[in-house]
């Protein structure tokens, strides 16, 4: 099994709200500020959180949930080079997924990183292929 992660939206959101698998994200982020995982987070999964906490919440609160997501144990990944842009370009293509998951699908892939998500649904199809590894938090 894959020693590194890359965590998606409803992951952290769960993470953040403390709702059912936050035990789990809490897991893997301490294993990696103790350097015993590799976890990665892309900033577009950031602007998830910010703006679906701006949506649901106030602008105080994203504000909070953007400061504490950049304060996380894992690497930020801010880049979306020629690489990430073909592969997500295929998966956005092929599976007709939005472009964050799209991006964080093909981050997971290039990376041979297990998904983190809690978005069985959403990745159902995905994950039957074998193409992704996905760690699911509930």
């Amino acid at each position: 099994m894959s020693e590194v992660y890359v965590i998606d939206t409803s992951a952290l959101i769960a993470f953040l709200a403390d709702e059912e698998g936050a035990d789990k994200v809490d897991l893997l982020l301490s294993a990696a500020s103790r350097y015993e995982k590799k976890v990665y987070i892309h900033r577009l999964n950031i602007l998830e959180v910010y703006h679906l906490t701006l949506r649901e919440e106030n602008e105080k609160k994203a504000h909070l949930m953007h400061e504490l997501v950049s304060k996380l144990p894992a690497e930020i990944l801010e880049y979306i080079d020629e690489q990430l842009i073909e592969e997500a370009g295929r998966m956005k293509a092929h599976y007709n997924i939005s472009l964050a998951d799209a991006v964080v699908l093909a981050t997971a892939s290039l990376k041979h990183a297990q998904l983190v998500s809690a978005d069985r649904d959403r990745f159902e199809k995905i994950s039957t292929t074998g193409k992704i590894q996905f760690y699911w938090i509930r």
